[in-house]
């Protein structure tokens, strides 16, 4: 009987080590498989990363493309503040020819500010000849 009861707990014993050692392998397999499928998220997130930054990086080439496309055409069709820059310039000359035209038409204006300009010379020149 001590010898069917002894037996009997070697084989419990046995059925359990080799029970835990299935344990073991099979939580060993798990961890490898979760390790393995977090390395693998690791990489597509990476892969992604890198392809997002060749994505940005060529929008901004395109952008930048865009950008001198809008130039170019802003120069042979302006709109906004090329135009009001335009329109600027026009009146600018408009005023000047303006001016000219008054100085040619009353000469004596225009002798005014020669004289103007001569005495404004002649200031000049005292100032900076110590005498």
């Amino acid at each position: 009987m001590v010898l069917k009861y002894s037996i009997q707990v070697f084989v419990f014993l046995r059925r359990r080590e080799k029970n835990l050692a299935a344990e073991y392998k099979c939580g060993q397999q798990f961890n490898q498989q979760v390790s393995s499928s977090n390395l693998q998220r690791r990489r597509v997130f990476e892969r992604n990363k890198r392809e997002s930054r060749v994505i940005s990086r060529n929008n901004g080439i395109v952008s930048n493309f865009e950008e001198q496309k809008r130039i170019a055409s802003n120069k042979e069709n302006p709109t906004g503040f090329e135009k009001q820059k335009r329109i600027r310039e026009a009146s600018r000359n408009k005023r000047e020819s303006e001016r000219l035209r008054e100085t040619k038409e009353n000469p004596r204006g225009f002798e005014k500010q020669k004289r103007i300009a001569s005495n404004k010379e002649k200031l000049r020149e005292t100032k900076e000849s110590p005498e």
